[in-house]
């Protein structure tokens, strides 16, 4: 083997991309200001993507040449029409998505047009020191992918959706470039790829632009496992750090990943065989088969390392940041464990698959330890056949631990199992599937014909799924229609449907939603308040009055009641009443901008013009980026405001 085959690829590279790993992880990004900030993230982009084309580039020459592969270079026919194949299927299901428009349950990120709109490289720099405010861990990577890919599609939604095809393309090949490298099983790889790529589970990550974080998660996933491919061929220091960006940027793009040590132990175990003897007598030892597991957990301390300091910069940012934390975690809830293990049966059987899963509904307790108990008991089995079908209990406990951190939240949140939790599970069962019916074939082969055809079967019927799967997708009114079609009392899509409508104009038919909300959870001052800001709008003045304070008091802190209320009581000339609500929101909740904004609005029509420039300024010093009070207190500074005299809005 070439021992130069790195060459032109590490040494000062190496150093610059470790140094620009450091600083992303240790300055942390949001915490650095302006300019400082921006340079940070222009190198260490700069660097990690020069770097990491390199290296991929280096492993995949590195792989297919190596001379213990089971085909030569130039015979490589079957893997080429293979990644043509995985192409293929994925873009006869998802290329229709360039067609598709945003839906209401994006990150608002997306929605923002503050970050659409102007230069790039000054949307990158907020867009990183924002992107976690919506989510309660640190995610910067993907804010800046979000911007990237912004400037590149002119905010053209449908380019937006086909960079997420691409995503979920390149996870699956990558899939089957592992597999394949690792098992040297062609066409068992490629099944497993393809399955992976058509299963309707998978819709939902990819038609669903904030699903970015999870396809980007895959992709570094992936990507390092092949770096890690290359390192155990040869193991040196300098292939060993190969992993350390991919890794890094994975772990900037979702928490989940901090579980790839395991996994990679997983794949140690097989299709790696780094457990298998190695001595001429093919034979190996009780204290020989010890010490290598103890110098394989070994190897992984290093990513062990990286998963802490990135937990510890995260607490302390996220802390910095909300210093009363909205994400409590209230308990054990027996019935999302139980809703989990039926969303199990999806995989299998995928009906019933939407956007916002139905609240679990209440559960004893025996039903969650029975769950808990089955589990552990088919690893126990899957353990039992690691002599005969190692994959069984790769595959497996690569499902059960890489889906670990979902059972953990649904468990302790009562939040209902989503589709995207499943999208790196999934690769579990699809090895299971795929390397499974290679051993049917192999044991019946007199059947080996009938296996191989029910799989193509197989996979052509859940292809035609996701393709109707991916329909539903076009915009929020149909894909919250869909939910509602499957599941009639599901509140979060009433509720999204209804603000669906709204938003397109269709008054009468939000109205009438938001009515079946009322009647679903008429204790809800959500549903209230959303069915008053409707009936306000189509100017039924009494009715919604008379929701609107239905809303507050039945939950007399919810906030966007009153700030609904003070809205619609401006709007009507009751200028004393609406500051009273304005006030009373603030009283709650002291961080709403735009109820800032609009309290200012009211005390400039009442002519006090002090106290609104007071609101104006808090609202811009809570969020430097809310340009409408910046506008109005820009207009008052340069114009002055007389009473009976606007150049202000809300």
């Amino acid at each position: 083997m070439n021992r130069n085959i790195l060459k032109g690829v590490e040494g000062d590279r190496v150093n610059a991309i470790l140094s620009a790993v450091c600083a992303l992880f240790l300055a942390g990004p949001v915490s650095l200001p302006g300019n400082k900030m921006l340079f940070t993230f222009v190198v260490t982009g700069f660097f990690s993507i020069d770097y990491l084309i390199h290296s991929l580039l280096t492993v995949f020459r590195n792989l297919i040449s190596h001379p213990g592969a089971t085909v030569p270079m130039r015979k490589h026919l079957a893997d080429i029409l293979i990644c043509l194949l995985i192409s293929t299927v994925c873009l006869t299901i998802y290329y229709q998505t360039k067609d598709h428009s945003y839906i209401l349950y994006d990150d608002p990120s997306f929605l923002d047009p503050s970050l659409r709109n102007g230069a790039p490289l000054e949307n990158i720099e907020r867009a990183a020191s924002r992107s976690f405010g919506y989510v309660p861990y640190l995610s910067t990577f993907p804010a800046v992918v979000r911007i990237i890919q912004w400037s590149m599609a002119g905010n053209d939604i449908g380019k937006l959706h086909l960079y997420s095809l691409f995503w979920h393309l390149a996870n699956s090949i990558m899939l089957f470039l592992l597999l394949r490298f690792s098992t040297g099983m062609v066409y068992e790889s490629g099944l497993c790829a393809i399955l992976f790529t058509v299963h309707p589970l998978n819709v939902e990550p990819v038609c669903w632009l904030s699903g970015l974080n999870g396809l980007l998660t895959c992709f570094f996933l992936m990507l390092m496992f092949l770096c890690y491919l290359y390192y155990i061929k040869r193991p040196t220091l300098k292939r060993y750090l190969l992993m350390i960006p991919p890794f890094s940027l994975g772990i900037l793009c979702k928490p989940t990943i901090a579980i790839a040590p395991l996994l990679l132990l997983l794949f140690d175990y097989w299709p790696f065989q780094r457990l298998a003897a190695t001595t001429p007598s093919n034979t190996i030892t009780r204290d020989d088969h010890k010490f290598k597991i103890y110098s394989l957990i070994l190897e992984k301390l290093p990513l062990a390392v990286l998963v802490i300091l990135y937990l510890l910069t995260s607490r302390f940012l996220l802390g910095m940041k909300h210093q009363q934390s909205e994400h409590v975690l209230p308990g054990f809830h027996p019935g999302a464990v139980v809703h989990l293990a039926n969303h199990l049966a999806k995989i299998i059987w995928p009906t019933g698959l939407t956007i916002c899963q139905p609240q679990p509904p209440e559960a004893p307790l025996w039903k969650a330890v029975i769950i808990i108990m089955m589990i552990f008991v088919s690893c126990l089995l899957s353990f039992k056949a690691r002599r005969s079908h190692k994959y069984i209990i790769t595959g497996w406990l690569w499902f059960i631990t890489s889906l670990s951190p979902a059972i953990l939240m649904v468990s302790l949140s009562g939040r209902p199992a989503e589709d995207r939790y499943f999208y790196i599970p999934l690769i579990g069962v699809c090895i299971i599937f795929s390397f499974g019916i290679s051993a049917m074939a192999t044991v019946a082969k007199g059947l080996k014909p009938l296996v191989w055809a029910a799989a193509v079967l197989i996979i052509s019927l859940l292809i035609h799924l996701s393709y109707l799967q991916t329909k539903y997708w076009k915009n929020s009114i149909t894909v919250f229609s869909h939910a509602i079609s499957l599941f009639p009392d599901n509140i979060r899509a009433r509720a999204n449907l209804g603000d669906a409508f709204l938003e397109n104009g269709d008054i009468r038919a939000a109205i009438d939603n938001y009515r079946q909300l009322v009647k679903i959870t008429p204790n809800s001052a959500a549903a209230h308040t959303m069915l008053a800001n409707a009936l306000a709008q189509n100017n039924m003045d009494d009715a919604a009055r008379n929701h609107y304070k239905k809303a507050i008091n039945l939950a007399p802190d919810y906030v966007f009641a009153y700030h609904g209320f003070a809205d619609f009581l401006a709007n009507r000339g009751e200028l004393d009443n609406a500051i009273k609500y304005y006030r009373l929101a603030l009283k709650i909740s002291p961080y709403l901008v735009q109820t800032h904004n609009n309290l200012a609005i009211a005390l400039l029509k009442k002519g006090e013009i002090q106290e609104a420039v007071f609101h104006l300024k808090e609202a811009i010093r809570i969020d430097p980026d809310y340009k409408t009070a910046r506008e109005n207190l820009e207009v008052i500074i340069k114009h002055g405001v007389t009473p009976g005299r606007f150049g202000v809005h809300p």
